[in-house]
């Protein structure tokens, strides 16, 4: 009896779930409201960014442009998103991904919309953590450019007064060495 009555519960909720699989929906009416797959996939999105993770930064950067440059509907929107979320991706192309992605949210409905809001969700975090990183490091660089600039600086001073005081010692060798010959000159002359 108990089995009957699971077997039975089991038929009941799988047939009342079919007429929300494969995207298709009903609503209160019961008319048929049919949500198109989206171009952009968070899944692909995910794969892809596991898949380039030993992409250079250099190399991350010139299929960034290249893929912004032909930017146009049809364009490998998943890509785009996979690097502006990469590691070694800029602040602006993070930002980029995110506007794009924010764009495609407001204006196309789709089955996945939940997992692309998801989605947007991390890229937004990435960028949060991307500008306190940055932020919080860019003074230590700025300092740190400011002493290795006055670290040169003073190299090159130094380099110049050794420089300097190289042609004092030298001069200054010459003239003792004309000195000693005047004197040499001097002393034979004196000597009768």
């Amino acid at each position: 009896m108990i089995q009957t009555t699971a077997i039975l519960a089991c038929l009941f909720f799988f047939s009342s779930c079919q007429p929300y699989s494969a995207g298709n929906y009903q609503d209160i009416n019961h008319s048929q409201v049919t949500v198109k797959s989206c171009p952009v996939s968070a899944d692909a999105v995910l794969s892809c960014i596991a898949s380039s993770n030993q992409l250079s930064a250099q190399a991350i950067n010139s299929e960034f442009n290249l893929i912004v440059d032909s930017l146009e509907p049809g364009a490998d929107s998943n890509r785009l998103l996979c690097l502006s979320l990469h590691r070694h991706s800029s602040s602006e192309q993070q930002e980029k991904g995110k506007a794009i992605l924010e764009d495609f949210l407001t204006r196309a409905q789709c089955s996945k919309q939940q997992d692309l809001a998801g989605l947007l969700l991390i890229m937004q975090g990435n960028i949060d953590l991307h500008k306190k990183y940055f932020d919080k490091n860019w003074k230590l660089h700025l300092e740190k450019k400011e002493i290795s600039n006055k670290k040169d600086t003073i190299k090159q001073e130094f380099d110049h007064e050794i420089i300097s005081y190289q042609r004092r010692i030298q001069d200054l060798e010459q003239q003792v060495q004309k000195l000693k010959e005047l004197e040499s000159v001097l002393n034979k002359t004196v000597q009768p």
